[in-house]
């Protein structure tokens, strides 16, 4: 049924009453409503407060590390600015605080920067962190580009500012490229009642773009109608709004095109580029409501090119704040992206089904808390786009889950030659086409290769434990489909050979390199050490060039005396080598000589 001009009329979707009666429960432990799992991957203790900005990736920055950057509520301070470094593997590094309180710049303080998006403005394969940033001491707000420093730090260095409005202007800031010439802009809506677009020009912004609109928010920006040229979409705060929609009709020229009234307030708008295979652009129009109601609708030409209408996909009355902020992209690696709409304390995601159908299959509560903004990107390189919340001063990064390892799961004790039966599920989407199998034997990122290109439908394979000592072990699966996502045991267990409890009971007075037996040696030697406090250890056979040529040890242990043996391999030649041995700040080398 095609709704009437008020957006009275639906087109339902298919989300029947018993999936609607369950949601509140579901919503509770972040699973799939649907068929997707999506699971956390990491969390930190800040993020965006309201409207201040959003939480920004910016990517391929001096050593290709993405950074996190988002806008805080730091004491004392207007804003300030938050950095994170990501650290292999779903860990995020603190790299700086801006505080907002130091003048630099002939007085410009770059901490009350708003990060908003980011993106390569001038061609020279860097990213620029862009946002408003109010200069209060002129009373003025300014279009800013910022830029990592040399050596590939945190992008605090300013290259352009450009005047735009008061200090209270708070602007939803996109990147686009409205007239298609190849120059990309930054255009956004201001509480100056105007939708604005600045464009870079050989080393700053220049304005190009000015519109009158008295209905505004925030922006969508996209082809929505197919006909090759981009549209601007706005709605407002106040009742009776209306969804605008402005169109390029040439070179750096934007002009109203069609405007369709809505009974609803507080409204935000957001887009997406392929639901469905056509690469045709959707603007989605949010609705928040005092008491929790809040309301969904996808905006449509009705005949092609004119004529944009509303159509309800779906309402809640579990809704939030109207700051939240809504994002579309591709979650599960299928090429097709899914909507992820923001209700203020929650995140609800949908796949499209058909016309104006969506299937709810993921919800996420954030406990109550308020001001759920969202973003989407790669953050690990694994071929899947994490979601990045940021609200109420916390920052979640949620990914959707393709395995998980059943067994081993639990603190136990393993020895050399026993079998292990490893167990995993796999989760349907993403699409899975083969699994590997690690052991992580320490507290970094190092995995030792257990078995490659296990069936997908496979479920468990036997392991025969070798004959290694670690007190810190893991299994790790992978699962290889349009991308890679990987799982590993929730608690770490042990690798001890038989008898070494007992070893390790006796007291140790302190740290040291025992010594190998035989040396020379002419193919087994049986290297001893102990240990008087717990720690990382490491032991290797390096030749005189340095190069490991065995590594015995790498990872955690526990207070004790060891042995380990270096079965010589046949293509390892005659000569002198070296026992590498670290336990904390313990160091010490011996000189091996192999002589056959």
């Amino acid at each position: 049924m095609r709704p009437n001009s008020t957006g009275g009329g639906v087109c339902r979707p298919r989300l029947g009453c018993t999936l609607r009666a369950l949601l509140s429960t579901v919503a509770l432990f972040g699973v799939a409503a649907g068929d997707m799992r999506v699971k956390e991957v990491a969390h930190l203790d800040q993020g965006v407060y309201g409207e201040l900005g959003n939480v920004v990736p910016v990517g391929g920055i001096g050593d290709t590390q993405t950074l996190l950057v988002f806008s805080g509520d730091i004491p004392n301070t207007w804003a300030g600015i938050y950095f994170y470094r990501y650290a292999p593997m779903n860990s995020y590094r603190l790299t700086k605080v801006d505080t907002g309180n130091l003048s630099s710049h002939g007085g410009f303080i770059p901490g009350n920067l708003l990060p908003w998006v980011a993106g390569d403005l001038d061609g020279d394969s860097s990213p620029e962190l862009i946002g408003p940033n109010a200069d209060y001491s002129t009373g003025y707000s300014y279009v800013t580009a910022y830029v990592p420093q040399a050596g590939g730090s945190v992008p605090d260095s300013l290259v352009s500012r450009v005047r735009y409005g008061g200090v209270d202007v708070a602007g939803y800031f996109r990147l686009t490229d409205l007239d298609r010439d190849g120059k990309r802009e930054v255009t956004f809506w201001s509480a100056d009642n105007l939708i604005m677009s600045f464009e870079w020009n050989v080393d700053s912004f220049r304005q190009i773009v000015s519109v009158p609109c008295n209905n505004g928010s925030d922006l969508a920006v996209g082809d929505f109608d197919g006909d090759s040229l981009i549209e601007v979409a706005t709605t407002g705060l106040s009742w009776n709004n209306w969804i605008t929609v402005y169109k390029c009709t040439g070179n750096n020229l934007l002009v109203p095109w069609d405007s369709t009234p809505i009974t609803r307030i507080n409204g935000r708008v957001f887009s997406v580029s392929n639901l469905d295979g056509s690469r045709r652009a959707v603007v989605f129009a949010t609705y928040f409501i005092v008491g929790g109601y809040a309301y969904l609708y996808e905006v449509e030409p009705t005949n092609g090119t004119y004529d944009y209408q509303p159509i309800l996909i779906d309402s809640t009355t579990d809704g939030g704040e109207v700051y939240a902020q809504s994002v579309c992209g591709d979650i599960d690696g299928d090429g097709l992206d899914e909507v992820l709409w923001s209700v203020g304390n929650q995140i609800r995601g949908y796949k499209h089904t058909g016309p104006h159908q969506y299937e709810l299959v993921w919800n996420w509560w954030n406990g109550g808390n308020n001001s759920c903004n969202l973003n989407l990107y790669d953050m690990n390189g694994n071929g899947y786009n994490e979601i990045l919340e940021s609200g109420a001063g916390l920052t979640h990064i949620f990914e959707i889950e393709a395995i998980r390892v059943l067994n081993p799961n639990t603190n136990i004790t393993l020895h050399p030659g026993d079998t292990c039966r490893i167990r995993w599920q796999t989760y349907t989407p993403p699409r899975c086409d083969s699994i590997s199998l690690f052991l992580r034997t320490d507290t970094t990122w190092n995995l030792d290769t257990l078995i490659h290109a296990l069936g997908p439908s496979d479920t468990a394979w036997t392991w025969t434990v070798p004959d290694i000592r670690s007190d810190y072990c893991h299994v790790v699966a992978i699962a290889y489909g349009p991308g890679w996502q990987y799982d590993e045991s929730d608690t770490f267990f042990q690798i001890l050979p038989v008898g070494v409890e007992e070893a390790a009971a006796l007291p140790v007075r302190e740290t040291r390199l025992l010594g190998a037996s035989p040396n020379p040696l002419t193919a087994t030697t049986r290297i001893q050490f102990q240990l008087r406090e717990q720690g990382p250890v490491s032991l290797r056979i390096c030749d005189v060039s340095g190069r490991t040529v065995a590594a015995l040890v790498d990872g955690g242990m526990r207070p004790g005396t060891y042995h380990r043996n270096w079965e010589v391999a046949p293509s390892v030649p005659n000569g002198i080598y070296f026992l590498d041995f670290t336990a904390g700040t313990y160091q010490s080398t011996q000189k091996l000589v192999l002589s056959r």
